[in-house]
């Protein structure tokens, strides 16, 4: 078998699937500061737009007092919502979610709830950048998988 048919048997058997999974396990930390410290610690949901309605003026007092109050909604106080968010791999899809339990309720769907559905929602911009960290692994690990011919 030459080397050319040696390739297409590579790249015919290549796992695609496998391989965008390994890659988002290993960017994992990465792509989860995108939504939360890129997007929601800056008060931005997944359509661009600031998380409103503003904080009441107590909580404000509470955020001010602890040096947090930045004029917008950040969805940061104690840190625990934002540090909870994880990856679920699923068999084509993986999916950022926080699932927060807060005195016996979700907070994740409570700020859903408050906030809209895009507040834990990639935007555009961020959604483009995990595109291209999957391009770039895919392109190493193609590459390094046909180096060896």
């Amino acid at each position: 078998m030459n080397k050319l048919e040696q390739l297409i048997i590579k790249l015919k058997t290549y796992d695609f699937q496998k391989a965008i999974q390994k890659i988002l396990k290993g960017k994992e930390q990465e792509i989860i500061n995108l939504l939360t410290k890129e997007q929601i610690y800056k008060g931005i949901k997944g359509d661009g737009s600031a998380i409103t309605p503003t904080y009441t003026p107590q909580y404000q007092k509470i955020k001010q007092a602890k040096g947090l109050y930045q004029g917008f909604v950040d969805l940061h106080l104690s840190g625990d919502y934002l540090e909870s968010f994880k990856a679920v791999y699923q068999k084509e899809d993986v999916i950022i979610e926080s699932n927060r339990m807060e005195e016996g309720f979700n907070l994740s769907e409570h700020l859903k709830k408050r906030y809209g559905s895009l507040v834990e929602e990639f935007t555009n911009e961020h959604y483009l950048m995990v595109i291209e960290l999957i391009k770039s692994g895919l392109y190493d690990d193609i590459k390094k998988t046909i180096t060896n011919l």
